[in-house]
């Protein structure tokens, strides 16, 4: 940084005891062509005006002067090549007090809302000779904690906001201490605290066990000593003994209980409508005969069209034997607008054979469709 001469004169006025006062930091990107610098009162083009957040006064006749800056609101990038102090003249008004220019070494700083977010703090030493009053035009809102500043304020243990019990919701809690083991067996003591270890001392003291279900000495309790005498002493079942449904001497849990219902459920996920007529988009074979099954079917219309949902299966015509082929139509030919429907869950009872849902669409590859068939 170069002194211009007007901050030379403002730094003469300083010695004598005229406040030397700050104002802002200003980034640019102009060319030095011939200029003098001592010459210059402002920068050559100035893109950013930045607010100081910083000065911090230095032994040797020197200053820092800090700012923070973001290209977050820059519109169009450029070349941070100048750099400026500016400083309030009680005579001239604003001056530019130091300069300086990185010429061919600058550095590109580009628009915001890009993927290149650039944040940078800028301090600058500067001379400030003897003057006795040194100060800054400082935004506050814009000032950070140094990390020596944040430490000290972690490490301090003595409650540096003056916190109180109501605001962090203790205001009903007493400040009690733990009790001791002598408060806790005498059971008297009313503003101490108990512990695990102090309300079994306060047992062992008050209530020694004397018998267990009417029974003494080296007791061996039986489920009826326990008020369990129908619980069955079954282990949980295995996950093939859930799925294979058959063990009547085991428990279930959440987990095998999902399991078995999921060895029972077959579901297809979603699947496009290519082909005209009956689409076959599940077909699953009981594994018995003579089993109601449950069929659920989801359906998406990507663009208006005609959609005929319904389950083929096999069951007795109607005065007839052997059972043959049945359609039960879930939803008739029949125009749907554009979004996803879901009809509600239809038994069938199978004789044999398979269980199969078949979905026609008037457009294809504009209907999308899945289903569940559950035994």
């Amino acid at each position: 940084m170069q002194i211009t001469n007007r901050g030379r004169a403002l730094q003469a006025k300083a010695q004598t005891g005229t406040q030397l006062q700050y104002t802002r930091i200003g980034i640019g990107s102009g060319q030095l062509a011939g200029q003098s610098i001592p010459n210059l009162n402002g920068l050559i083009d100035l893109k950013m005006s930045l607010p100081l957040n910083k000065l911090q006064t230095q032994s040797g006749g020197k200053a820092v002067v800090g700012a923070s800056m973001s290209n977050q609101s820059v519109t169009t990038g450029f070349y941070f090549r100048e750099l400026g102090v500016y400083a309030q003249d009680p005579d001239a008004g604003e001056i530019l007090y130091c300069y300086a220019n990185a010429g061919n070494n600058a550095e590109y700083i580009p628009p915001g809302g890009g993927p290149d977010m650039i944040e940078k703090q800028i301090d600058v030493v500067t001379l400030v000779g003897n003057a006795p009053n040194v100060s800054a035009v400082i935004d506050g809102s814009l000032v950070y904690a140094t990390v020596a500043q944040l430490n000290a304020h972690i490490n301090d243990k003595n409650n540096p906001h003056a916190v109180t019990k109501k605001q962090i919701g203790l205001e009903n809690v007493q400040n009690y201490p733990v009790s001791t083991q002598q408060q806790a067996e005498s059971g008297t003591d009313g503003a101490s605290y108990m512990t695990p270890e102090r309300t079994k001392q306060a047992i062992d003291k008050f209530a020694p066990v004397k018998s267990v279900a009417g029974k003494t000495g080296a007791v061996s309790l039986e489920k009826g000593d326990v008020g369990l005498g129908n619980v069955e002493n079954f282990g949980i079942a295995s996950q093939g003994e859930a799925e294979a449904g058959t063990a009547n001497d085991k428990y279930m849990t959440p987990l095998r209980t999902a399991q078995a219902i999921s060895s029972f459920r077959h579901q297809v996920t979603e699947k496009l409508i290519t082909a005209p007529d009956y689409n076959a988009i599940l077909s699953v074979t009981p594994s018995t005969p003579d089993k109601m099954v449950g069929v659920s079917v989801y359906f998406r219309v990507a663009t208006s069209t005609t959609v005929a949902i319904r389950i083929k299966y096999t069951d007795y015509a109607s005065g007839g034997s052997p059972p043959g082929t049945q359609y039960l139509d879930l939803t008739p030919s029949q125009p749907y607008a554009v979004g996803s429907y879901t009809l509600p869950v239809t038994y069938v009872l199978s004789k044999s054979g398979t269980v199969e849902v078949q979905v026609g669409a008037g457009v294809l590859n504009q209907v999308y469709a899945s289903a569940v068939i559950m035994e």
